[in-house]
């Protein structure tokens, strides 16, 4: 499978989970004391859940991929497990947000482990479907993938090279 597919598929996966994956990390006190978890459960709106975010990245990437209607079964499978991964990083989330408050420290970084371990399982079920329908595209379909998801990672690498080159 070709690098740039690999990148893409950690970037929608990552692009998922990120902003849960920061409200579970360590995160400066700040005049709301009730924590990343409590802070997360109070959000309302379209932000709530990754549920509802991934809907919204499903429809910006199958508009992206200018999918024909015969490929709309394979879209359809990738979708899907979009949606069964955003799923289960909500149900991790929910119950981390529960236990919050009575977690030691160990306890809360083997959380963030299961967290993390959910978030790269759910990176392996994307490949095949995923590949299945990039093995459909015609060779132009094939290279507006490459370069969405080439835009994609290059600006989710772009905060992690200025944070290196100002350390």
């Amino acid at each position: 499978m070709p690098t740039s597919i690999s990148r893409t598929l950690i970037a929608a996966i990552a692009a998922i989970s990120v902003p849960t994956l920061s409200a579970l990390a360590a995160a400066p006190p700040t005049s709301d004391t009730r924590g990343p978890a409590a802070q997360m459960q109070g959000r309302s709106g379209p932000d709530r859940t990754q549920t509802s975010r991934v809907e919204q990245q499903i429809a910006s990437l199958r508009a992206k991929l200018q999918l024909l209607p015969a490929q709309q079964p394979l879209w359809d499978s990738v979708a899907q497990v979009m949606r069964d991964n955003a799923k289960r990083m909500d149900e991790n989330f929910q119950q981390r947000a529960q236990a919050t408050a009575t977690m030691t420290a160990p306890e809360s970084m083997a959380g963030y482990a299961k967290f993390a371990a959910a978030h790269a399982q759910g990176t392996q079920d994307l490949i095949p479907p995923f590949t299945a329908l990039y093995t459909s595209m015609s060779d132009l379909q094939k290279r507006a993938a490459d370069q969405v998801f080439r835009e994609d990672t290059h600006r989710d690498e772009r905060p992690a090279r200025r944070q290196g080159a100002s350390r």
